[in-house]
């Protein structure tokens, strides 16, 4: 059996990210990753990014959010993940992931 870990540095479109956590998914070799980075106005941009596993990102699926995402859970069955914002709303987001 073969073993394979992924050690990267999260890069969005504001630069090095901080990420707060990640979880991965039941169904599918991908995990949502909670990151947050600062640009030059000092201007925080919160973001859940979908990664596979090796460390690529999805195109075309990510979620900007004005706060932190505080949370987030996969249906155990399913391709859906719901994601608490620290501001108190959520979001239930279903991923077509095409092989």
């Amino acid at each position: 059996m073969a073993s394979h870990f992924v050690a990267s540095t999260c890069q969005l479109e504001g630069g090095d990210a901080f990420v707060s956590h990640m979880s991965w998914s039941k169904v599918d070799a991908i995990a949502a990753v909670a990151a947050s980075t600062v640009d030059s106005s000092d201007r925080e941009t919160h973001q859940v990014v979908f990664v596979n596993n090796e460390g690529g990102l999805l195109p075309n699926c990510s979620i900007t959010h004005e706060h932190e995402a505080t949370v987030f859970d996969w249906q155990p069955n399913g391709r859906v993940i719901a994601i608490g914002w620290a501001d108190g709303k959520f979001l239930c987001l279903r991923l077509d992931v095409r092989k």
